[in-house]
């Protein structure tokens, strides 16, 4: 790897910085280079971080409308055949969210719906904020133990939201591992 690729591109790449030429340079080489790999993974836990580390402010209200607008970066997919695609797992990267024990790994995002598969990795004692679904939501516990307001979901256990539909207190007790389709719209709080 290039000492600009390493020390320039590699922190930028988790910020959304990067254009798609050196996105795809960077996506090479954390796939050929496990040691590149590693360090991609400390960018990009310092990069879900940063929000937690400014002070709490209203932003303008253009604001919501610009970020709505923005795609995430799109997960590592190969072509392994015409028309099939895979992410394997050495290509997945958690990134920590804003929420304290809440990590993600995007799998596949469907920009004209605004609608993403994600793993999400939540540390026990981990919640999610309060959320309204702007479309339905489908969730999966692959392990652990997730409670929907006043429901208990276990490893194998799954539940569906329908649009419009509003989560209270979302938290695990002793973390959990889930896989999620939902809109990148809902609204927290």
């Amino acid at each position: 790897m290039t000492s600009r690729l390493r020390n320039e591109w590699l922190p930028l790449y988790p910020l959304g910085l990067l254009n798609e030429e050196e996105r795809r340079l960077v996506e090479s080489e954390v796939s050929a280079d496990a040691a590149v790999a590693r360090e991609f993974d400390e960018f990009c836990e310092v990069a879900g971080l940063l929000a937690l580390a400014a002070p709490a402010i209203s932003p303008p209200a253009a604001l919501r409308s610009r970020l709505e607008c923005a795609r995430p970066p799109r997960p590592l997919l190969v072509e392994a055949e015409p028309g099939i695609f895979v992410h394997r797992a050495s290509d997945q990267h958690w990134t920590a969210t804003p929420f304290a024990g809440v990590f993600v790994k995007q799998m596949a995002f469907d920009p004209e719906r605004s609608v993403a598969t994600s793993l999400i990795r939540m540390e026990p004692g981990a919640e999610y904020p309060n959320h309204t679904h702007t479309q339905e939501e489908q969730c999966y516990v692959i392990s652990g133990d997730i409670v929907l307001g006043t429901v208990e979901l276990r490893t194998g256990d799954y539940s569906r939201a329908a649009e419009g539909s509003r989560h209270g207190r979302v938290f695990t007790r002793n973390g959990c591992m889930l896989l999620i389709t939902a809109c990148t719209h809902d609204e927290l709080g």
